[in-house]
């Protein structure tokens, strides 16, 4: 992410401080979606390179289990995006 500032104000890129950290629906806006997928997708490149460039020996933990863990930002995101867009849908 480019600038600090945009996770603070972007409830896709915050710790969700809700009952059972549910997506705070009400706070979030059509303009979160493209930084919050930017960083999301920035992160998850971020991730595989860690794990094809890992130097130690491949195992199921810094193999399996990294590729498990990848792409976490990228599946929320993307989630409260497609619930969204089936449930409540808008032109932006």
């Amino acid at each position: 992410m480019s600038d600090s500032s945009d996770s603070a104000v972007n409830p896709l890129l915050q710790a969700w401080q809700t009952p059972l950290e549910t997506p705070p629906f009400a706070a979030i806006r059509p303009e979160h979606f493209m930084p919050a997928f930017e960083q999301a997708f920035a992160d998850h490149a971020m991730e595989v390179a860690a794990i094809v460039n890992d130097p130690t020996e491949p195992d199921f933990d810094n193999t399996v289990t990294a590729w498990e863990r990848a792409g976490r930002l990228l599946n929320r995101v993307s989630a409260v995006f497609y619930d969204l867009v089936s449930a409540h849908s808008n032109p932006e």
